[in-house]
């Protein structure tokens, strides 16, 4: 495939060591791989900054600001003209980058490409513990970020991730989207395969539900939903 466009994944990591080698290796295994990968080090305590330097990535290191703050500053550090964001304990379909990336060629005035996504339940954890975490969602779109991947014109039109949300800032982020002017493309393969497990920042942060339920409503009543409940 000839490439006119080049491609920069980023990865926000918080305290992320268990899940992140995963992540990046799904990056590096791609059909088509991305010209650089980022990974932005939010003030973790523990070794996600040596992981991702050991398996190849870029790492820019920060004081920690939080998820949204992660995200903006991998972006303005990175090169490419389409940004894949991805979560540090989630996974891509070694196809993924080669079908959205296909899916953007020869239409220079769509901001964006989104798939599909499937949710399962992280594999190492027990009976119990799986009890505590709802049903995953299989084969919904998602207008997330993390289920795109997004021309430098559609992030400016759309503005930088919310740097002030403890939970939620996906979502945020997905209903300015969906009320901006920026053209999207939907395909229907899964695209991003979303982890649940009990550090996920919805059961980390539960006292935030009301926060994100909040943003969720406003983002269904605009029309373009990410297939995503708390």
């Amino acid at each position: 495939m000839t490439r006119r466009e080049s491609i920069s994944v980023i990865i926000p990591v918080y305290n992320g060591e268990r899940y992140l080698s995963e992540a990046i290796e799904g990056v590096f295994a791609q059909t088509l791989p991305p010209d650089e990968l980022i990974v932005v080090d939010d003030g973790s305590t523990d070794d996600s900054a040596g992981i991702a330097r050991s398996l190849g990535a870029t790492v820019l290191e920060y004081e920690h600001g939080g998820n949204g703050a992660a995200l903006n500053k991998g972006i303005a550090a990175a090169s490419g003209s389409v940004i894949a964001p991805l979560d540090a304990d989630d996974l891509w379909p070694p196809d993924r980058c080669e079908i959205l990336f296909t899916a953007l060629q020869g239409q220079q005035t769509i901001g964006a490409v989104h798939g599909r996504l499937d949710e399962f339940i992280s594999p190492e954890l027990g009976a119990g513990d799986r009890a505590r975490l709802r049903e995953p969602n299989v084969g919904v779109r998602s207008t997330l970020a993390t289920a795109m991947m997004i021309r430098r014109h559609a992030l400016d039109a759309v503005g930088p991730f919310a740097e002030g949300l403890i939970v939620g800032t996906g979502l945020e982020w997905a209903g300015r989207l969906s009320r901006s002017d920026v053209d999207l493309i939907e395909i229907e393969p899964i695209v991003l395969r979303r982890r649940l497990h009990l550090e996920n920042s919805s059961m980390q942060h539960k006292h935030q539900l009301p926060t994100y339920a909040r943003i969720l409503k406003q983002h269904l009543d605009d029309g373009r939903s990410t297939g995503i409940r708390p």
